[in-house]
């Protein structure tokens, strides 16, 4: 049995740790076969592993022939690497060979790449075309993002509409309760805000974020006491999670501002 056949064999298993030896094998013995390279950079990823699983990914995608999502998977672990510029090319060719079912998953990979990127223009080009072909109700919707993409642009307006589609799609979608009431808020509608954030908050009981636009939403009610108190919640949620990054930070800046 081939180091691949092998390595597979502990995939199938979830013994991750095992295969990823036996595909490190099989990607020296055979480093022209598309899918060795692929099957490492999946068990990289199965491992948490997203920075080893960027190379191998790139031989896959070289190598891979038209349709399969090498391509794809390369730009998006590119883009969890917060490498926005880099993860452009694959999604690229990854669009230039897909089918029609799969251009909605890119476009809206693209458009998030672009957003980062400070590239807003060509972003709502990408989020415009992913909406457009957006037909699988189980993949990431992208009218979520492209509303959420509208509010950061300070066009609270103009997203109402694709957010309202998308959780209209998933009313129990905490991402598009969030963000309807991000957006309401943001309008200036507190009475409106309020039912999507309390419902965003029981969904994820532990989301800062739910929380703090809920306590702010409270607030701008009048209802000072309650808001105050849901605030608090929140931050001691966002200090609980953020705690050793805010602990690093002090650590790193301790004494910068002191004259020695």
């Amino acid at each position: 049995m081939s180091y691949y056949d092998r390595g597979m064999a502990c995939f199938r298993e979830g013994r991750f740790q095992e295969a990823r030896p036996l595909f490190e094998a099989a990607t020296r013995l055979t480093p022209d076969s598309a899918g060795s390279w692929k099957a490492l950079g999946l068990t990289l990823l199965r491992l948490n592993d997203y920075g080893a699983a960027a190379e191998p990914l790139r031989h896959a995608c070289e190598l891979g022939p038209a349709g399969e999502d090498s391509c794809y998977l390369e730009g998006r672990v590119l883009f969890v690497l917060s490498r926005y510029d880099e993860s452009i090319a694959p999604l690229e060719k990854a669009l230039r060979n897909s089918g029609q079912e799969d251009r909605a998953k890119i476009e809206r990979a693209l458009a998030l790449a672009c957003d980062k990127l400070g590239n807003s223009t060509e972003a709502e080009r990408w989020f415009i075309a992913a909406i457009d072909h957006y037909r699988d109700a189980k993949s990431e919707d992208p009218r979520l993002d492209y509303g959420a993409f509208l509010v950061r642009q300070g066009r609270a307006g103009e997203a109402i509409k694709p957010l309202a589609l998308a959780l209209g799609a998933n009313p129990n979608s905490f991402a598009g309760n969030v963000e309807n009431g991000r957006a309401l808020l943001d309008m200036d509608r507190p009475a409106d805000a309020l039912p999507f954030l309390e419902r965003a908050a029981a969904i994820n009981a532990s989301s800062s974020n739910a929380q703090m636009l809920l306590g702010k939403t409270l607030l701008r009610m009048g209802r000072t006491e309650e808001g105050e108190r849901i605030l608090r919640e929140g931050r001691k949620r966002w200090d609980a999670a953020n705690g050793d990054a805010r602990k690093r930070w002090d650590a790193a800046n301790q004494g910068s501002s002191s004259v020695k």
